[in-house]
């Protein structure tokens, strides 16, 4: 079965009103990020994978891949027979390997008539645990925000934060909104900077409900990590990804951290197989793990459930959230969440079909080779 024709989609999908910040971190001397533009003005890439058996992959990139790397990967796939595709050297461009991944999985799942999550080896639940997410707010809004998670099901919430916001204040407004057993995990992207700076807000957070602190300062200086495991009351995650040069995969890094015992637990974003290689090793190192996300869309969240479900250590919440941030998840059916779970689809292939109407309306661009 050979690949005869690759389309992909430039798509900008814009997140619902008031999903992610409170208005005053938005501009201004309090704006939620440095990053410009904001993270959801940054087009990704829809990918049809047609095959000269009829079968049809669809794939989704993450968000910021250049037009050259898409070309570049379309052109390498082109005329490969599927049968020969090795998924652990796919001769794509790391930067868009995962989009073309996921439609390979599509394909071959499609033409044996099994759902991903068995091409990975089986599912070890039907459902998988998830986080509600949103950036940073004013303690009034956040207390609003958790009440919509509460109310959907959610038992608990990630939130950016940064180490000059009102933290007391916002977990604060969170308990009384919605009582002390809804969770709080705090994901300040190495923003609370050092050692010292983290222990001092943290301590001022004590009795808070905060199963875990991801990424609190930066991630190059392990030993820092090392050292905040010793001096906090909470236990200590890092985000790693996959894809980059041996130093700084995310295979080498969690390596790296389980010699050092510098982490309780693992925030993993990556490829269906890259997720899975690196859960084993953590989970050789009796390390849970969770799957990561860049508030992503239909597809990719998709292939992000079948890798959590088919992972025996990833029973944190992951942080398949697109679905109730952005505007349209690009699929016909969204995916099932109930009870702050998400159902694993159970049809052929990734179990997810695109929906044409909505693809051609937030379709900024189209290329056929």
């Amino acid at each position: 079965m050979k690949i005869i024709e690759i389309e992909s989609f430039e798509v900008k999908v814009p997140v619902k009103k008031d999903a992610v910040y409170s208005e005053e971190y938005l501009t201004g001397p309090r704006c939620a990020s440095e990053e410009m533009p904001p993270f959801y003005e940054v087009p990704k890439y829809i990918f049809k994978v047609y095959t000269s058996d009829g079968l049809v992959g669809i794939g989704e990139s993450y968000r910021g891949v250049s037009l050259e790397s898409v070309k570049d990967g379309m052109r390498s796939l082109k005329n490969l027979e599927v049968e020969d595709l090795n998924l652990r050297d796919l001769p794509v461009n790391s930067e868009v390997y995962i989009g073309f991944e996921v439609a390979v999985f599509d394909i071959v799942g499609k033409q044996y008539g099994i759902p991903v999550y068995k091409l990975l080896g089986g599912a070890y639940r039907k459902s998988v645990y998830v986080n509600f997410w949103t950036h940073r707010r004013t303690p009034e809004d956040l207390a609003e925000r958790a009440k919509v998670a509460k109310r959907e099901g959610f038992d608990g919430m990630k939130i950016k934060c940064k180490l000059e916001d009102p933290m007391v204040e916002r977990l604060k407004a969170v308990e009384e909104a919605v009582g002390p057993e809804f969770y709080v995990i705090l994901d300040p992207n190495e923003r609370f900077y050092n050692p010292a700076e983290t222990v001092k807000i943290m301590e001022k957070l004590k009795g808070s409900n905060i199963p875990l602190l991801e990424s609190p300062v930066p991630q190059w200086n392990l030993d820092w990590y090392v050292l905040l495991r010793r001096k906090l009351h909470v236990p200590i995650a890092i985000h790693v990804s996959q894809r980059g040069s041996k130093k700084t995969s995310g295979m080498h890094q969690t390596i790296e951290a389980i010699k050092k015992e510098a982490i309780d637990y693992l925030n993993i974003s990556a490829g269906m197989v890259d997720f899975t290689k690196i859960a084993s090793i953590a989970e050789a190192a009796g390390i849970s793990v969770w799957h990561g996300s860049g508030v992503d869309l239909g597809i990719l969240d998709a292939s992000y459930v079948h890798a959590a479900a088919a992972t025996p250590n990833c029973t944190l919440p992951s942080d398949i959230v697109g679905n109730f941030i952005r505007e349209d998840d690009l699929i016909r059916e969204p995916l099932k969440f109930e009870n702050g779970r998400v159902q694993v689809p159970d049809k052929p292939g990734l179990g997810v079909e695109l929906d044409e109407e909505a693809l051609e309306r937030y379709t900024i661009r189209k290329i056929t080779i």
